[in-house]
C-alpha cells in the first residue's frame, strides 16, 4: 500500500493491506476465493464527525467489510443471496455506502465513509453486488441505449438526470421512471425531500435529495447531496400502496434467505396512477411472491 492519504486506495491484493486489516483478512477470507474488488479507506474527519479506518472486499460469492476502532478490527460479511439492498450518499466530499443484510436471519446494516474524490471505487463495488445479486448474467449494452435512457430522465430537473444517467449501473437499460419535488407542510416544514424512482431490468432505483437537519426550512434552501438506494428485483418480495389525502406511502419488502425489510417511500398523491403502473409493470416481469397493489 502507498503511504497514506485522505483519499481511498485500490488495493491489489490482502499482503499490500496495512495491519491490522492485513492479519484480519487472511483469517476471513478462503485461499481459493476470488477477489473482485479490494477498497482501503484511511481515516478522515469532517465538520460533524471522524470516519474510521476501512476496508471493504467483494468476491465472487460475498462481501466483507471491516473498520478499525479502539485499535480493534470490526467486521460484517454477507453472502450475495442475503443483502438485502444497498445505499450510497454522496455529499459534496463525503460519502457513505451503506448495506442492508441479513445477520442469522435478522435485518442488519453496515456502513463504510469515505472520500468521494474516489467515490468511482464505491460504484464498481455497487456494481459488482448488483451483478452477483442479479439472478441472470449481465447482458452487454447495445447501440442506442445511451439515448433511451436519456429519454426516460429527459423531463426532470437536471441534477436528478444526470444523477440517475450517471449512478444507474453499467449496462442497464432504463426502462421507466418517476420523478416528483419536495412535499412541504405548514411552517415550510419539509415532509419529504425531492425524490425519483428509476427502474432497469434488474433492479428498482430509488434517489433522493439529502433531507435537512432541524425541523424548518426555506424552499430556496440549496441541497448539495443525494442519497441513491438500489433495490435488486430479485429480492423485491412485495409492495403496497397506501393513501392518504396529501401524501401516498409506497412500502417495499425486500426480502432474501428466511427473513426481510421494509422500506417506505412517500410521495405526492397526484403521483399515484403513475407509481401503480410503475409497480404493475416489475410484477408483470418480475413474478412477487405476494405482490399487493392495495389501494390503487
Amino acid at each position: 500500500m502507498s503511504s497514506e492519504t485522505s483519499f481511498p486506495e485500490k488495493i491489489s491484493g490482502i499482503g499490500h493491506l496495512r495491519e491490522p486489516f492485513r492479519t484480519a483478512f487472511r483469517s476471513e477470507l478462503g485461499p481459493g476465493e476470488l477477489i473482485k474488488a479490494l477498497i482501503y479507506s484511511p481515516p478522515f474527519s469532517t465538520a460533524s464527525f471522524k470516519a474510521a479506518a476501512s476496508v471493504m472486499v467483494v468476491t465472487a460469492d460475498r462481501w466483507v467489510i471491516a473498520w478499525e476502532e479502539n485499535r480493534q478490527i470490526w467486521m460484517e460479511a454477507a453472502d450475495f443471496s442475503d443483502t438485502l439492498f444497498i445505499e450510497l450518499t454522496i455529499i459534496l466530499l463525503y460519502g457513505q455506502l451503506k448495506v442492508d443484510f441479513l445477520k442469522e436471519g435478522t435485518p442488519s446494516s453496515v456502513t463504510v465513509y469515505f472520500n468521494t474524490v474516489r467515490e468511482k471505487y464505491y460504484q464498481e463495488a455497487v456494481e459488482l453486488l448488483l451483478g452477483g445479486i442479479a439472478t441472470e448474467s449481465r447482458g452487454k449494452s447495445q447501440a442506442g441505449e445511451v439515448k433511451k435512457n436519456e429519454r426516460v430522465v429527459s423531463d426532470w430537473p437536471i441534477k436528478f438526470r444526470n444523477v440517475a444517467l450517471r449512478y444507474s449501473p453499467i449496462a442497464r437499460q432504463l426502462m421507466s421512471g418517476l420523478y416528483w419535488d419536495a412535499l412541504y407542510g405548514g411552517g415550510n416544514r419539509e415532509l419529504s425531500p425531492a425524490s425519483a424512482l428509476v427502474r432497469t431490468e434488474k433492479e428498482l432505483l430509488l434517489i433522493a435529495e439529502e433531507k435537512l437537519p432541524g425541523r424548518f426550512h426555506f424552499r430556496r434552501d440549496q441541497k448539495f447531496g443525494e442519497i441513491i438506494t438500489y433495490f435488486p428485483l430479485a429480492h423485491l418480495a412485495n409492495y403496497r400502496i397506501l393513501e392518504r389525502r396529501r401524501v401516498d406511502t409506497l412500502t417495499l419488502l425486500v426480502h432474501a434467505g428466511y427473513g426481510g425489510e421494509t422500506l417506505e417511500i412517500t410521495f405526492p398523491t397526484e403521483k399515484r396512477g403513475r407509481m401503480v403502473e410503475l409497480m404493475r409493470s416489475i410484477m408483470l416481469e418480475w413474478p412477487l411472491s405476494a405482490g399487493d397493489d392495495a389501494g390503487a
